[in-house]
């Protein structure tokens, strides 16, 4: 009893069958790299919205900042206080001192009614320790910063 396929029916089938099958995948391949390059399109378009949003808050901040700079020289120039007269002090401690000396240094470095600080550059670093062998302390640093 022959099938209604007849000899090779069932080969024919499967051949057609295989084909679509590597059609569809090859097709599916094809579509999932377009998407996984969109997905990352989309990725790198969202970080770049973010850091335009940031870098629009940084300017108005900046803005904000310059402008109470510009109401305090105004404010001071009205009370006759001219920029070019006010007392400069440049402050450069070189020495080694400890976390506690540091923060008592920076705490004295904020503005107050009477005096106004603006740090133009600051750097701290730390200094790898050495070993020790004359017993010596480490210098102390200045107790006070004049503002």
């Amino acid at each position: 009893m022959e099938s209604r396929l007849g000899k090779y029916g069932y080969l024919g089938i499967t051949l057609i069958l295989s084909i679509l099958f590597l059609a569809g995948a090859f097709l599916f391949a094809r579509n999932f790299a377009s998407y996984m390059v969109m997905d990352k399109k989309i990725k790198v378009a969202k970080n770049k919205v973010l850091a335009f949003k940031q870098l629009r808050r940084e300017q108005n901040r900046a803005k904000r900042i310059l402008s109470r700079i510009a109401q305090f020289t105004e404010k001071a120039s009205s009370m006759g206080l001219k920029k070019e007269d006010w007392r400069r002090y440049d402050v450069d401690i070189s020495e080694k001192v400890t976390f506690t000396q540091l923060k008592e240094i920076l705490e004295q470095t904020v503005s107050k009614s009477n005096y106004y600080f603006s740090a133009s550059f600051i750097s701290i670093s730390r200094v790898p320790p050495r070993a020790q062998t004359s017993g010596a302390q480490p210098t102390e640093a200045p107790q006070g910063v004049p503002g």
